[in-house]
């Protein structure tokens, strides 16, 4: 990343903000209680045998058309950017490209992401369980006036399928089970799978593909073009300083949307800066978490803010164990960690005191295991002493008694760009603590940035490292795969178990829910018995204090409850200014 733009005076940031303000499917059910209870009969099972029509948000009141949205964001891309979403899939990417961009299909806002809507794709079916088979709506062009075909899909998708020779594609690897893609006619595509991929629908959603206008074939050198899309708001410029103004694409297939006329994007490192922004009117939206401090400050001096908390669908960890090195590739040995952690105190640590949370290795997905089987697992169990004899037998039985040693990495406390950061020093400490009370020896070391943590984790050149990682943007349970698969690319505990590697396989062969649902719940379970990756307890019931965003009062449709779908987020087409609302507030 670029150094990031700084504020140097707030009153000159007053002057720049003034300015600007005067100018179908069900594809991932909620789980039943247990691995093995098939979910009711009355209940339809999620299919991709039809389509849902597009989205037409419909606000508590009436939505009124006009007006800026001015959105303040963190960071922006580097110097040398392409502006490609599918090569720099950031966040600061997002919040530059993502309102320029339609996809194939998209998850729905308003469920979030428990279902799967139409985007360019008026509908769709499936042919056979190998052949997904889309109609591309008739009524959408792109930015430059061209009209959007399924020869325009073909090309996006393989365009990060198979890029040109110096594009990196982070995202490439979910695009994996395709087999080919072709297009029979002008408004029809169709994707043929290598073999039937139950997450395939999912992963096209979860704003992996940003359909772009097909060129002269695909370059064999990677080129980089002003972003084109068919999007709710047409790209005009990016400044160095992070700056940009987006009007309203007045033939934007969603008719009567966008509500807005402009939606404007400010970096602003500083928090304060944008503290104040947000807390004078002078911006509508920020992005970016805010720390539970700053929170409780504008809740106080602006009790009309809408404060958002993400609900993360991805599936990943807060800590891994390296089972590269001895003693940890002993099951025994990571199972006595655990054990040895205090959750009690780990829950004072994020500042809550909610009741117990068992991670599950399906993230917050509604693919997870359910509580009622998390509470049955040993770390469950609340009696601290008991846990602790445990785990001194599990040690013992591993013939460490008094033997183990371990370093616990994780990365130094930065409040004001990594809010998170303390809580991660937390959580060392306390793993740390718990090795020490189990008869082991163990210490922290603070690594000055994430940077250097990754490099670490990377290299297994560590033993417990609280490292936390989402693997996959998408809710599916595929995205397990790509931790948990013998040779996985983010497999950073370097686990291997052939029984877990046919079980995820055979779950994302599967597309009939009821048959697919046990699969996924024994792979998680066997994952939960490796400790070689885990979470550590959060608050999940009650409220941390943090927030993912802060809008205000006047900004409706604006919804951050579910970050599965970044560039869907990023769109805001059913996003608009109360007049009203905005008229009578009076600056503090």
């Amino acid at each position: 990343m670029r150094t990031l733009h700084r504020w140097l005076a707030w009153p000159a940031v007053l002057a720049i903000l003034v300015a600007a303000c005067n100018p179908p499917i069900v594809a991932v059910p909620t789980p039943s209680a247990t691995p093995t209870t098939p979910r009711p009969a009355q209940t339809p099972a999620p299919t991709v045998a039809a389509p849902t029509p597009a989205p037409s948000p419909t606000p508590t009141e009436a939505a009124v058309s006009g007006g800026a949205l001015r959105v303040a964001v963190t960071e922006q891309p580097s110097d040398d950017s392409r502006l490609d979403p599918h090569e720099e899939p950031t966040p600061a990417m997002q919040a530059v490209v993502g309102p320029v961009y339609s996809g194939l299909v998209q998850f729905d806002p308003d469920s979030s992401g428990r279902r799967i809507i139409a985007d360019l794709a008026a509908n769709w079916r499936m042919l056979d369980d190998r052949t997904f088979e889309f109609t591309i709506r008739k009524d959408t062009t792109f930015h430059n006036g061209q009209q959007v075909t399924s020869v325009d899909v073909l090309y996006s998708i393989e365009g990060v399928r198979l890029p040109p020779r110096d594009a990196t594609r982070p995202r490439r690897e979910l695009y994996a089970s395709i087999k080919d893609v072709v297009a029979p006619d002008k408004y029809t595509l169709r994707i043929v799978t290598r073999e039937p991929d139950a997450g395939l629908l999912a992963m096209l959603a979860s704003g992996t593909l940003a359909v772009e206008p097909q060129s002269d074939g695909l370059p064999e050198t990677w080129r980089a073009p002003q972003p084109v899309g068919s999007g709710p708001f047409v790209f005009t410029g990016y400044s160095s300083s992070g700056q940009a103004r987006y009007p309203r694409y007045k033939d934007y297939f969603l008719k009567g949307k966008p509500y807005l006329d402009y939606y404007e994007l400010f970096t602003i490192q500083d928090t304060a800066t944008r503290i104040a922004g947000l807390r004078g009117g002078l911006l509508d939206v920020v992005l970016g978490p805010l720390p539970a401090q700053r929170v409780a400050s504008l809740r106080e001096a602006r009790p009309d803010l809408v404060f958002h908390r993400a609900q993360d669908p991805v599936v990943g960890h807060d800590v891994v164990v390296n089972t590269t090195r001895g003693p940890f590739n002993d099951a025994r040995v990571r199972k006595a960690l655990r054990l040895a952690l205090d959750d009690q105190a780990a829950y004072v640590a994020e500042g809550a005191s909610c009741g117990p949370y068992i991670g599950s290795p399906g993230g917050l997905t509604p693919w997870a295991l359910p509580q009622s089987e998390l509470a049955k697992r040993p770390e469950a169990n609340t009696d601290r002493s008991q846990r602790l004899d445990e785990a001194r037998k599990l040690l013992a039985d591993a013939g460490l008694s008094g033997a183990l040693t371990a370093t616990v990495q994780t990365q130094q406390e930065d409040a004001e760009q990594a809010p998170d950061s303390a809580t991660w020093a937390a959580w060392a400490k306390l793993i740390a603590k718990g090795i020490n009370e189990i008869g082991g020896k163990a210490d922290v070391q603070e690594l000055e940035g994430p940077r250097q943590l990754q490099e670490h984790v990377l290299s297994l050149q560590y033993d417990i490292a609280v490292y936390p990682v989402p693997y996959v943007g998408y809710p599916d349970p595929n995205g397990l795969a790509l931790a948990w698969r013998t040779g996985a690319p983010r497999n950073y505990a370097n686990y291997s178990d052939p029984e877990l590697d046919r079980l995820l396989a055979e779950q994302a062969r599967t597309l009939d829910w009821a048959k697919r649902l046990p699969l996924v719940y024994a792979a998680q379970q066997r994952i939960l018995e490796s400790y070689a990756a885990f979470y550590l307890p959060r608050p999940t019931a009650c409220e941390s204090g943090v927030a993912d965003a802060a809008s205000q009062p006047w900004v409706k449709g604006f919804k951050q409850d579910w970050a599965g779908a970044p560039l869907d987020n990023m769109r805001f087409y059913q996003v608009w200014i109360d007049p009203v609302v905005k008229g009578n507030f009076k600056r503090p």
